[in-house]
């Protein structure tokens, strides 16, 4: 029999008066007494392969600094990996602030609250007992309210997960879930409380006992509160009526009572494994001002606060509009603070049979918990908001309320709403998965590799056989050596090669490019780009035509975009700019009307969209690598869609010429990539980056060069120098007949046996040179 083991403990965490409050944006707030103590719970579980352990603490939020040291220090001593655990806030609104306070007692209390989170946790680890596990799920209707929407979603659900003693045949303790803002204490209050949570632990302690620990986690709340009072309303400074401490434990026995009706009838599981997964992942934040330009704004919104009556209507949104502008300097600052405008953020999983619990660094949504739930495989999903960061909220985004509290005061916009949900419905399907595994399949990667007895022929393939030109390379930097650039190029014969460095420099400027390369400018060609990032400014279709025409006086000779186009750029709301938006329309039409072509990496292979990293998966080796390369994130767009885009991009816009790489990112598909190339006069592609799937598909590739002749470029993708000579290989698959054959490429063993195609001689003269004179406008 399977042993699984569990422990509780608890601490109290309650600050000494005087201590800055935290949860409204109110200036002073200090602590003047305890009403009831704020404290910190912890569980343990333990399947003997492995454990992990959650700490609940009555905070209004955990900065990751505290979670950094404190997982550091609790992962060391108890051997439980940093990743499996969880610290989250309840975020009661009457707790002490952590970070950012310039108040001695508050720093000194945040680091006596490391030393007894730490202490929480070790103690839980040691108060592991063998135990057994039952679940229920009652709801507690009427108690919270849709603060942006009278009928917007709430989820009344109180989760409840009940842990039993086998030796002591009665329970060790509980681990419950609600969604809803503990904040009926509002901004006058100055007493230390846990709000309504702590009076749901006490009536389920009335029940189960004082001595049975509650952990407590709070779940998709973002946009519920009690009684579904706006957000505006406080900020304005309007009474709202209810806010006591009456109403507090009124609504904590509703749900107190809700809870033991389910600890007492809740179903036991079986087979008690525990799984975790976890996602630490860069997600783009919306774009916001410098801090000094923030600064000036929130300097301007206090004296237009001063400037109004006071009591007045003015002056209640005026100071609602300081506190707007105090977090948008606050978000400024992070945004500044994160490298490429990305935030780190990591989601969580973890299951025990037919339990889950999900964790948010944000403040979720109502609507995004229930259809967490209703999504996950799993008979009962917990979400634990507040957890490990403190990122804020993460709304959904609605034109109705663009103006809302929750979307004005975000760091993130509608994109990282699908791609931070969408990765926990992930981690949960993949949890279940391993759930109803025993094994998992080796990786192909560890398979014996058999030496062949075949006698085949080596065709010696130095040099082209005709002066080429490499029409895909990434050459610009000193690291390179000229000297042996054109050794190379001249020891194959390529005679010319168009180096894609629009986006390389700041502001996508050409000429430090021009710069590096001028003791070799006789034999290279550039490609420009523009910088999205200025994609919503009042300028951006002059600034387009007008960059790219003194570009074109530089010397370039067409436009790179890379994938960033459709998968990572993001514009002034947080949402993912794609091709066809309207917005991006001036820069197909400049392109026309210069008669520039566009060079446009769309997608990848469509190995990199699969929804998880398994080991049958033909590139499972370069994505555990390098897993930034994996495009099946939740989030964004499928390989279909971008696939699909480009047939429409390249229809809408007849007059300009389009050369998709990597043979349109569809070598896996040639029959898909002819009938794209066979859709318009002005799509073109090249070969670069896609030899391996070439060379194992030599009948149908051949088959494809030939149809395609006229609108085929030969390209490498070529980088780094000195890494393995591409060229050689490349000769041999295209004008060999050579077969079986394995290679390096890029110094990496491909897994599968390369073979000639054999291309007839008038077919490698255009792929090689004449398709490429053609683009360049180059005589002959």
């Amino acid at each position: 029999m399977s042993i699984f083991l569990s422990g509780f403990a608890s601490i109290d965490i309650t600050p000494p008066e005087g201590c800055e409050l935290t949860g409204y944006a109110v200036p002073d707030r200090l602590a003047t007494g305890v009403h009831d103590p704020l404290k910190a719970y912890a569980v343990v579980f333990d399947d003997r392969r492995q454990k992990s352990i959650f700490c609940a603490v009555d905070v209004c939020v955990i900065h990751e600094d505290v979670a950094r040291v404190v997982r550091k220090r609790v992962s060391g001593r108890t051997a439980i990996p940093e990743h499996r655990i969880v610290i989250a806030a309840t975020h009661t609104h009457s707790g002490p602030k952590l970070m950012n306070s310039d108040l001695l007692i508050n720093q000194r209390w945040v680091r006596e609250l490391e030393d007894r989170l730490t202490q929480v946790m070790m103690l839980a680890d040691y108060h592991r007992v063998p135990a057994t596990i039952a679940t229920a799920t009652r709801e507690a209707p009427g108690v919270g309210g849709n603060r942006r929407s009278k009928d917007g979603p709430v989820d009344a659900a109180v989760s409840v997960l009940r842990v039993d003693g086998v030796r002591e045949g009665r329970p060790i303790g509980a681990v419950v879930n609600v969604a809803c803002h503990p904040t009926v204490l509002g901004p006058d209050n100055r007493l230390y409380s846990a709000d309504y949570i702590g009076q749901l632990r006490e009536a389920m302690q009335a029940t189960l006992g004082d001595d049975v620990p509650v952990v407590c986690f709070n779940g998709a709340c973002g946009d519920v509160n009690p009684g579904g009072y706006s957000a505006e309303a406080s900020l304005r400074g309007e009474t709202v009526p209810g806010r006591t401490f009456e109403r507090a434990a009124e609504i904590g026995q509703i749900m107190g009572k809700a809870a033991a009706d389910a600890f007492a009838h809740a179903t036991a599981q079986a087979e008690l494994r525990i799984e975790a997964d976890s996602s630490t992942f860069d997600v783009k934040l919306r774009p916001f001002p410098l801090p000094a330009e923030a600064r000036e704004a929130y300097d301007a919104a206090v004296q237009r606060s001063r400037a109004a009556p006071r009591g007045s209507e003015a002056h209640k949104q005026a100071m609602a509009e300081v506190t707007y502008a105090q977090c948008q300097m606050a978000n400024a600052k992070r945004y500044a603070e994160c490298p490429d405008g990305k935030m780190n953020v990591m989601v969580q999983a973890f299951s025990i049979a037919d339990w889950s619990l999900v964790t948010f660094p944000t403040e979720v949504f109502a609507s995004h918990g229930l259809a967490i739930k209703q999504n996950s495989p799993f008979a009962q999903t917990m979400i634990a908001a507040y957890a490990n960061q403190s990122l804020g909220y993460l709304p959904d985004y609605t034109d109705d309320d663009a103006d809302s509290y929750e979307q004005r005061v975000a760091l993130f916009g509608p994109w990282a709403v699908d791609t931070i949900v969408g990765m926990a419905e992930l981690l949960l399907k993949q949890l279940h998965k391993r759930q109803q595994q025993s094994t998992v399949p080796a990786s192909p990667t560890d398979e014996v590799e058999v030496k062949p007895e075949l006698v085949l022929e080596h065709t010696a393939a130095d040099h082209t056989c005709v002066p080429a030109i490499d029409f895909h390379l990434h050459w610009w930097t000193y690291w390179h050596s000229f000297e042996e650039v054109l050794e190379r190029m001249d020891k194959a014969n390529i005679q010319y090669g168009v180096t894609l460095v629009g986006d390389v420099f700041p502001q996508c400027d050409l000429r430090p490019v021009l710069k590096l390369m001028e003791p070799v400018k006789d034999r290279f060609f550039y490609f420009t780009s523009v910088d999205f990032k200025r994609i919503d400014d009042d300028d951006w279709p002059s600034y387009v035509r007008e960059k790219l025409r003194q570009d074109v006086e530089l010397g370039a000779r067409g436009i790179k975009l890379y994938k960033d186009l459709g998968l990572s750029y993001v514009d002034s709301t947080g949402r993912l700019l794609r091709a066809m938006d309207s917005r991006v329309r001036v820069l197909w039409d400049a392109a026309a009307e210069l008669n520039l072509p566009v060079l446009y990496h769309v997608a990848d292979p469509p190995a990199f969209f699969e929804p998880t990293i398994e080991p049958w998966n033909e590139r499972y080796a370069p994505l555990r690598s390098r897993p930034s390369w994996w495009w099946g994130r939740p989030g964004y767009p499928s390989y279909d869609s971008l696939i699909d885009e480009m047939y429409e991009l390249t229809a809408a816009h007849r007059d300009t010429t389009f050369v998709f790489p990597h043979c349109a990112s569809l070598s896996n598909d040639l029959r898909r990539c002819s009938d794209l190339i066979s859709s318009g006069d002005n799509i073109y592609v090249d070969l670069s980056a896609r030899l391996p799937q070439l060379a194992r598909q030599p009948y149908r590739a051949h088959e494809f060069c030939v149809k395609h002749a006229d609108r085929v470029l030969f390209g490498t993708d070529d980088s780094l120098p000195g890494r393995n000579d591409v060229y050689q290989l490349w000769i041999r698959v295209l004008e060999t007949k050579d077969e079986y054959f394995t290679a390096d490429y890029y110094g990496a063993r491909q897994p599968w046996r390369f073979y000639g195609m054999g291309l007839p001689k008038d077919v490698l003269s255009k792929i090689y040179r004449e398709n490429a004179m053609r683009l360049l406008k180059l005589e002959s």
